[in-house]
C-alpha cells in the first residue's frame, strides 16, 4: 500500500487508529530489512489522521504519534520481560531447541532497536526515551548484575543507528 492509500483510510475512534499505528509497528517489527522506510511512511501518516479524546480526564489526546509511542512502550517493556524469563525458560530446553528460542529473541529485539533508531531520526521518537532504553540495557544492577551479551548488542544496534545524530544535540552528546 502506498502513503496516499493508508492516509485515505477512515478511521473513526481511537481504537481505529490505535489498530493502524499496531499493524504499521508490527509490520517494522517483521521486516526489519525495510525498517526505515516504514518508519518514513510513519512519519508522513502523522498528520493524516484525526486525534480522539484520550478517555481519561486531562489525558493527551490520542494522535497517531503518541499511540505508535505507546506501541513502542509496551514492546519495550514486552521486551525486558523476554530477556529475564528467556534466561529462566530456555535453561530447560534441549540445545536444539534452546538455540532457536535464543535466535528468534535475538532477532525481535535487534528489530525493536532498529526501529527505535529509525524513529528517533525521523523526529518521531526523543533522545530522552533513547537514552533511557539505553540506560535500561547498560546500567549495573542493583545487585552488581551486569548488563547481558543481548542488552549489549541491543545498545550497539540502536547506537549504531542513533549516534551520528545525538551527538549533533547538546544533550544527545551526554548520553553517547
Amino acid at each position: 500500500a502506498t502513503v496516499a492509500q493508508l492516509a485515505s483510510i477512515e478511521v473513526s475512534s481511537a481504537w481505529e487508529l490505535g489498530s493502524l499505528a499496531k499493524c504499521l509497528f508490527d509490520l517494522a517489527l517483521f521486516d526489519s530489512e525495510r525498517c526505515d522506510t516504514y518508519v518514513s511512511m510513519m512519519k508522513m501518516l502523522r498528520g493524516s489522521y484525526p486525534e480522539f479524546p484520550s478517555g481519561l480526564e486531562g489525558g493527551m489526546p490520542c494522535s497517531f504519534a503518541r499511540l505508535l509511542l505507546y506501541c513502542c512502550q509496551a514492546a519495550f517493556e514486552k521486551h525486558a520481560c523476554d530477556i529475564k524469563a528467556a534466561q529462566e525458560q530456555t535453561e530447560a530446553l534441549p540445545d536444539v531447541e534452546f538455540g532457536a528460542q535464543l535466535q528468534m529473541r535475538r532477532k525481535k529485539s535487534l528489530a525493536l532497536m532498529k526501529l527505535f533508531g529509525f524513529l528517533y531520526v525521523r523526529g518521531i521518537m526523543a533522545s530522552v526515551a533513547i537514552r533511557q532504553v539505553l540506560f535500561d540495557h547498560l546500567a549495573v544492577g542493583k545487585d552488581f548484575t551486569f548488563p547481558s551479551v543481548s542488552q549489549v548488542e541491543c545498545s550497539c544496534e540502536l547506537l549504531e543507528i542513533v549516534a551520528p545524530y545525538l551527538e549533533k544535540t547538546p544533550q544527545g552528546a551526554d548520553t553517547v
